[in-house]
């Protein structure tokens, strides 16, 4: 096992280049999902009467979305919308209860108090970040291949066998990392420890779930869970076919999954078969939720 140290953006230092060892598939065979017969009934809602193409969950009641050019912050609970500004790519965590952290075009701004400003992390990141995620008690900020871990005091930088951090994923006490190989990492205090190295699974997309399962879809047609245990089985996405979105989060029993036409939820390791409307899938709530892009506006799929 390998043990990486941060390298601090604030000031300089060597890296360390050392490689985890790689395991590869241990378990007999390929196994099939259970399905259930008659699928599953969905509630859908509307959400906002507008279209965008992007949009994140920072909270169940708190949206974070494009409107044209505008991005906006929705607070379904107090029915209230503040503009943020005009920006095209957007991201965003809650960092406390009177803090939130966002990625607009690959910047880093903060939300507090009302008060809506660039962040003093943006002078100290070297490369643009797309994506940021509040974990534990701390903040981690990612793009251009690079990662980063914030505690509110310092930056450092998560250096993983000098490969590009393509993609992250967020369980209680382990992170997933597609370089473009599947690495795992312990968390500890103030390091990182690379646990398991899957030299033989490329993602193509990951989900963790409530029950601290790592579920991974390739492009070879099969779907890889590992358990919290770090015990991993394989199964044949079959009548699901090739998987072209899979959207979940940590706090949910639910994965949602497109296959072409055909929507289906993932949930203790059974397929369900839904119906729902035609339109872009934007993201998956805390409590299992679908928010969806129709003609008619953004519906929440339940």
């Amino acid at each position: 096992m390998l043990l990486l140290l941060y390298i601090s953006c604030l000031q300089t230092g060597s890296k360390d280049t050392a490689e985890a060892p790689p395991v590869t598939e241990t378990e007999v065979g390929v196994q099939t999902l259970s399905t259930l017969d008659n699928g599953c009934s969905v509630l859908e809602e509307p959400v906002l009467d507008t279209s965008t193409g992007n949009l994140v969950h920072l909270a169940p009641h708190l949206l974070l979305y494009r409107d044209g050019e505008t991005v906006n912050l929705y607070d379904a609970g107090v029915n209230e919308v503040v503009s943020l500004g005009s920006f095209q790519h957007l991201d965003g965590t809650i960092v406390d209860s009177s803090q939130m952290l966002f990625s607009f075009d690959g910047e880093i701004y903060t939300y507090k108090n009302d008060i809506f400003e660039q962040s003093v992390l943006e002078s100290l990141l070297p490369v643009p970040i797309q994506y940021v995620e509040s974990h534990q008690q701390d903040v981690w900020l990612w793009g251009t291949g690079a990662l980063f871990r914030w505690n509110k005091e310092s930056l450092y930088q998560i250096n993983v066998d000098e490969r590009d951090v393509l993609d992250v994923v967020f369980s209680v006490e382990e992170i997933f990392l597609a370089t473009p190989t599947l690495q795992v990492l312990a968390l500890n205090d103030n390091s990182v420890e690379v646990v398991e190295h899957r030299n033989d699974i490329t993602p193509h997309m990951m989900v963790a779930n409530h029950a601290e399962e790592l579920w991974v879809s390739t492009r070879d047609k099969q779907l890889h869970r590992r358990t919290v245990q770090g015990q991993w089985t394989t199964f044949d996405s079959g009548i699901l076919g090739e998987v072209d979105v899979m959207m979940g989060d940590p706090l949910s029993t639910k994965i949602w999954i497109q296959s072409g036409s055909d929507a289906w939820v993932l949930e203790n390791s059974t397929l369900c078969s839904v119906d729902v409307d035609d339109g872009d899938w934007l993201s998956v709530d805390s409590l299992g939720r679908l928010l969806q892009q129709t003609e008619e506006g953004v519906q929440r799929v339940s």
